[in-house]
């Protein structure tokens, strides 16, 4: 997230980042001490390191990246919570999450909210539950307060696309800001930092140093919106290179919300939009001055989840489609449906096997 970040800052708006679990990872603990082989420098390290160093050491780095992108120190914070939490007792975790989320909602009336991409967002191993914990309180909020949770405003950003090479890294926005890709560079570099005389152990870098290599030089950004239904089609849940590149490419259409979007893209008044593509054009992301954001972030992924106060573009992409609009959706559809069927597939699989027959 740190091109957000920096962008938000750029337009003048206050970011405040409260760190939501505590990064403790035994696997780094003990690869500093020599009990497993170091990724990074190839020979055994002999140190006398605890859980408690590795929380604090990472959760420093984490407030160096902040700052590198030019987030006030008392601007940030921590709430302690264990990343072991979610494994132990997992109801449990989501109901402070939600607790804390609801909270800045309170504080900040109708903003946005950009979480972890908890559903969709991958690593080699599964899904992080402490990132899909997010993902699992925000779905129950919009359920419950469909009025004040409005789908439209929350938006999930993805970092495991980063384990991917650059063409196969899919959201259903991606745009571009290489304006802010310095400010990126020097926020990663503090996960790099190794002086173990002063304390400095490139914990981030030993964690998911194929992440930050990959994220290094990439000057986008890769997002999904909450209304992204896998099992309903309706749902531009795919507006993705990976899907455009496909053998199903020319069937590819947006959803109703997308359509609404493209089809007032050119009332924004938008200025950040400019850095996306004719299709990427994402104005609902875009906040006025002076507005404020707020910022969870997760340690083990360097991820964020923000959330944004007061209206954030003129474009209303829930109002009614017209004639024409609606007909296309319908024609889209019938199109999915007779693909799934040929297919022998549907809802996850069925985007799995799309994939799949590149």
């Amino acid at each position: 997230m740190a091109l957000g970040i920096r962008e938000h800052i750029v337009a003048g708006r206050q970011v405040y980042v409260h760190l939501y679990s505590d990064g403790i990872n035994a696997p780094l603990r003990d690869i500093v001490n020599g009990k497993l082989p170091c990724p990074l420098h190839k020979t055994p390290h002999h140190f006398n390191l605890s859980l408690d160093d590795v929380v604090i050491g990472r959760t420093h780095e984490f407030r160096q990246s902040l700052h590198a992108l030019g987030v006030p120190a008392e601007n940030i914070f921590e709430t302690g919570w264990s990343d072991l939490e979610p494994l132990q007792d997992y109801d449990r975790f989501k109901s402070k999450l939600r607790g804390l989320i609801v909270s800045y909602e309170t504080r900040f009336p109708g903003a946005s909210h950009k979480c972890i991409s908890g559903e969709y967002d991958k690593d080699p191993v599964g899904r992080n539950p402490t990132h899909r914990a997010c993902w699992d309180v925000a779905r129950d909020l919009v359920d419950e307060y469909p009025g004040g949770w409005p789908p439209s405003k929350a938006h999930w950003d993805l970092t495991y696309t980063y384990y991917k090479p650059p063409e196969k890294r899919v959201a259903q926005f991606i745009w571009s800001m290489p304006e802010h890709l310095q400010f990126k560079r020097r926020a990663l570099d503090q996960y790099k930092q190794w002086d173990p005389k002063r304390g400095e152990m490139a914990w981030g870098y030993h964690s998911v140093k194929t992440l930050i290599d990959a994220a290094y030089n990439d000057p986008h950004v890769y997002m999904d919106m909450l209304d992204n239904d896998p099992t309903n089609p309706e749902y531009d849940v795919f507006l993705r290179r990976e899907v455009q590149q496909s053998p199903f490419a020319p069937y590819w259409a947006p959803g109703p919300h997308r359509m609404k979007l493209l089809k007032n893209k050119h009332n924004s008044h938008s200025a950040s939009a400019n850095n996306a593509s004719a299709v990427l054009d994402d104005p609902i992301l875009v906040q006025q001055k002076g507005e404020s954001k707020i910022v969870l972030a997760e340690t083990d992924a360097h991820q964020t989840l923000q959330t944004q106060q007061g209206p954030s573009s003129s474009v209303d992409i829930h109002s009614p489609l017209d004639a024409a609009e609606q007909q296309e959706v319908e024609n889209i559809l019938e199109t999915y449906e007779r693909l799934q069927k040929a297919n022998g597939v549907t809802g996850y699989t069925y985007w799995d096997k799309l994939h799949s027959l590149r």
